[in-house]
């Protein structure tokens, strides 16, 4: 049935012209928004440059700053781009003294707390303070584009979109034929039908999200050319202050994954509203309106905003930082209105 289900969507042809058109739309969002970028690699000076990155990538030594501090006397050739590099590998070697500043500084916060008896404050400069202890790189990489990556959240618009036009194949055209009458008189219509349009949405929802978060990292990679997404996140320079100490690609992973939550929470809130209100605009106005509610309490926990965040939490000796109550955020929702239509289903059956 599901497999059916799916076959709906997928050879429905506006849903076929409409992805065509997103796919299409996506990438000259991101040429649009980055056309300086792709003209900065377009010149010759940074063709010779990245013939030289090839040699310079990777662990740091003093002949390689060497070859860039003689390629950097050859500007006609290389033009300013190992002057950047320098700087950035300067900034690379000096990190790990930028970190042990930090863990001073907490652990000095963490003496006064301790002696005026604040214990939440003490706790969180401890946490602070244990993060930043070790923080070091070894390593050169070009990494700039990662946080515009992070930062673009234009295919999410297009993933909505999709899961509305899904929701309007399944259930809305069987409401114009009245063919819900007689799915409602059959076994799978009156106990399992519309809990399989739901788990269809919703792999259409994921499926759909991956697509387009793979389609833009691969458009943003052939944009910037970044390297080095095993390295640790803070070697990204808008990242230096974070608090995850994980790698740039896992990273990325939690971003898709906290995106996709917010996709599947859209879908079942669009389906609850279609199940319960028979009226089609009415259904997709409260949907909207409910979308926009839950939406509020964590606007500010976009993602790129999310990994640069200084915050720490302790909730009943629990340590939380932005990225943990996010990814709660994200679930609580999900699991609320899964087991809501696990109650439709088991109350009655409605379309």
């Amino acid at each position: 049935m599901i497999r059916y289900e799916l076959k709906k969507i997928v050879n429905n042809k506006f849903i076929v012209v409409f992805l065509v058109l997103f796919f299409c739309l996506d990438i000259f969002v991101m040429i649009s928004k980055n056309i300086g970028q792709i003209n900065y690699i377009s010149s010759k000076q940074y063709d010779n440059y990245r013939r030289l990155y090839n040699d310079i990538r990777g662990d740091i030594t003093s002949e390689k700053v060497k070859t860039l501090q003689e390629a950097k006397l050859n500007m006609e050739v290389y033009g300013l781009y190992p002057e950047v590099a320098i700087n950035t590998i300067n900034n690379n070697r000096d990190y790990e003294k930028r970190a042990k500043d930090v863990v001073d500084m907490a652990l000095d916060n963490a003496y006064t707390y301790n002696l005026i008896n604040q214990q939440n404050r003490y706790i969180n400069s401890i946490c602070i303070a244990n993060i930043f202890r070790d923080r070091h790189i070894d390593c050169y990489y070009e990494t700039d584009g990662i946080d515009e990556y992070l930062k673009y959240d234009y295919s999410t618009i297009i993933v909505i979109i999709i899961i509305i036009m899904s929701i309007n194949i399944l259930w809305i055209n069987d409401r114009k034929t009245e063919m819900y009458r007689i799915v409602n008189t059959t076994y799978y219509g009156k106990n399992r039908l519309n809990v399989i349009k739901v788990i269809s949405v919703l792999i259409i929802t994921v499926i759909s999200e991956i697509f387009f978060r793979i389609l833009e990292l691969i458009t943003f990679y052939i944009i910037y050319r970044f390297d080095g997404i095993s390295q640790p996140l803070y070697s990204v320079k808008e990242y230096a202050d974070t608090l995850y100490n994980g790698s740039i690609i896992s990273a990325m992973l939690i971003d898709l994954l906290l995106k996709i939550l917010g996709c599947i929470m859209v879908s079942l809130i669009v389906a609850i509203c279609v199940l319960l209100v028979r009226n089609t605009i009415l259904a997709y106005g409260l949907a909207f309106i409910l979308s926009i509610v839950l939406r509020y309490p964590v606007k500010s926990f976009d993602n790129y905003r999310m990994f640069r965040s200084r915050n720490v939490y302790i909730i009943k000796d629990y340590l939380f930082t932005d990225i943990s109550i996010m990814i709660l955020i994200g679930i609580i929702p999900l699991v609320s209105m899964l087991m809501l239509l696990v109650i439709l289903r088991c109350y009655k059956s409605v379309i």
